[in-house]
């Protein structure tokens, strides 16, 4: 089975869900960060455990049918998840 994908980024993505890991040097928190649509303003999450800002993103990004990115340390990124790469 192929793994997912996921893009590095080094800022928030108006057009993609973005996880931010490991938020104010806490490796065990993510911040997800989600654009605005349809007259619904940006937001962002509180801090949360990474592995449920993870679970979060996708529902949210399976949703609103957006791509997810992921931004912060990449220390904290969980190999289980799939391939984090940065695009050339």
């Amino acid at each position: 089975m192929r793994r997912n994908r996921f893009e590095r980024v080094d800022e928030v993505q108006e057009d993609a869900i973005t996880l931010e890991l490991a938020p104010d040097g806490d490796m065990e928190q993510a911040r997800v960060h989600v654009p605005g649509a349809d007259g619904v303003p940006a937001r962002t999450s509180g801090a949360a455990k990474k592995v449920d800002a993870f679970r979060n993103a996708i529902k949210i990004a399976n949703t609103m049918k957006l791509a997810i990115v992921v931004m912060g340390d990449e220390g904290a990124w969980d190999s289980e998840w799939g391939d984090l790469y940065t695009p050339v």
